[in-house]
């Protein structure tokens, strides 16, 4: 999704994307279809890094980080959802303003779009 990666397939026959209701229907949902917001930046990491941090996995990234800022702004202003629904409109739900999904949309923007990291590899190589 824009907004992260969904805990389960949406064909698997358990796919629950919606975490509402009570104690026990949310923790049917937890793994079970939301996304999650933070696995978003390691997979936007990892697609720099398997394209060599070229001009078009860049933009790619930077399409995804511009994404997420309209969630940045329109809900919890400032903050990333801890997990959201896993279908349309992807609904935040959990913990409103995660610090780890906000971390991981920062270490990205400055290894991938500000370039840091492919000067690191360069240095270490």
């Amino acid at each position: 999704t824009p907004y992260g990666l969904r805990s389960l397939n949406q064909d698997h026959k358990d796919y629950n994307p919606i975490y509402i209701g009570e104690l026990l229907d949310r923790d049917m949902a937890y793994h079970q279809g939301t996304t999650w917001s933070f696995p978003l930046g390691a997979f936007m990491s990892a697609y720099c890094k398997v394209n060599n941090y070229s001009e078009d996995s860049v933009e790619f990234v930077d399409e995804l980080l511009k994404d997420m800022e309209n969630h940045i702004n329109d809900d919890c202003i400032g903050g990333i959802a801890e997990i959201l629904d896993g279908d349309s409109p992807h609904t935040p739900r959990g913990c409103y303003s995660q610090a780890w999904g906000v971390g991981e949309m920062l270490r990205v923007y400055y290894e991938c779009i500000l370039g840091k990291q492919k000067e690191l590899d360069k240095a270490h190589n």
